[in-house]
């Protein structure tokens, strides 16, 4: 956004392009992406960048977003460069996270309801029905309380949205409804034994269906070996019930394309996280070191060959970002630091 005047302004920097991706993480987080929709749109912002003219590693300072050609002067900016890597280092470390967290969280749910409150703050949802859905959502009850929430209330707010605030209240609105059915598509892809229509078979001991928390990287071989009890059962029970028979018929089905999707998707956040490794490495910051003033030049015109003379009054940004990144990868410096 430009302030003066206030307007969408067409252009993007490489911290921009950091803190989307920094920002796509905490929406991760906050359940307002679910996994497989923040590497999918991850993966579309690097093939982005690829596209990206690039000085020695480096993105330039600025772009046009409609053609992605960089803006004049081609200036190579060492702090926009440091808060790029640094938000490239975040994301690494993030992905490798995601592999060791339930691909279904609660989280999730935390990020439906934060849509229901700001309806609740236009007077377009009930405060007692929030409240209710608010406590359950703290059970074990609330993949169920999110998997039977009725879409069509959601349409009608939409539909009955007060004039004056009709623009938000339907965006909201819109956008509760996609977290429901990116909710529904996760587990229906990877976790689909927690769908309601198999809740019967939840109940077999012998069957042993995986809860709630078992981290993503270990999902493959869950499933493996939920196929095998699957189909033990499946041979054991085909001549006396069949009914029961076609449920364990149809979650076999599923199982073994989850196991496909999991591993998919493992080695879709593996890839990100090497392609974030990858860009850093790449950026080569040693024409930009002044080895006399042992400062970074706060930058370098590419077309004229030019380093910027400028270093002590902003070398301290420069370095900012490459601290933190030092405190986050290390947390025993900031110990040491006393801060």
């Amino acid at each position: 956004m430009q302030e003066d005047p206030f307007v969408v302004a067409a252009r993007v920097s490489p911290t921009n392009v950091g803190f989307l991706l920094n920002a796509r993480q905490v929406a991760c987080a906050f359940g307002y992406l679910s996994v497989p929709e923040f590497a999918e749109q991850t993966a579309r912002t690097f093939a982005t960048m690829r596209r990206m003219q690039h000085y020695r590693g480096h993105l330039l300072n600025w772009y046009d977003t409609r053609t992605l050609q960089p803006l004049p002067p081609l200036f190579v900016s060492s702090v926009d460069s440091g808060n790029l890597a640094a938000s490239l280092w975040t994301l690494q470390q993030g992905c490798e996270a995601l592999l060791n967290q339930p691909i279904v969280g609660p989280q999730m749910a935390e990020g439906f309801l934060d849509h229901l409150r700001t309806l609740d703050d236009f007077g377009a949802f009930a405060r007692r029905l929030l409240s209710k859905l608010e406590q359950r959502s703290l059970t074990d009850d609330w993949v169920r309380m999110l998997l039977k929430f009725p879409e069509a209330a959601l349409d009608r707010i939409a539909t009955n949205a007060d004039p004056q605030h009709s623009t938000d209240i339907k965006w909201f609105a819109k956008s509760a409804k996609t977290r429901l059915h990116e909710l529904r598509r996760a587990i229906a892809r990877f976790t689909p034994w927690m769908l309601p229509d198999f809740a019967d078979l939840r109940k077999d001991a012998a069957l042993a269906l995986p809860g709630t928390n078992v981290a993503l990287k270990d999902l493959p071989d869950a499933l493996t070996k939920l196929e095998a009890r699957l189909q033990k059962a499946i041979d054991a029970d085909s001549e006396k019930n069949k009914d029961h028979s076609a449920l364990l018929d149809r979650l076999l089905s599923l199982v073994s394309g989850a196991r496909m999707d999991c591993v998919n998707l493992i080695q879709e956040l593996q890839a990100l996280a090497a392609d974030a490794e990858r860009n850093v490495a790449e950026m080569d910051f040693s024409f930009l070191w002044s080895p006399r003033r042992k400062l970074l030049s706060i930058g370098f015109e590419s077309e004229k060959k030019t380093k910027s003379r400028r270093t002590r009054g902003s070398c301290w940004r420069a370095r900012i970002p490459l601290i933190a990144v030092g405190l986050y990868c290390f947390p025993g410096l900031a110990r040491c630091l006393n801060i």
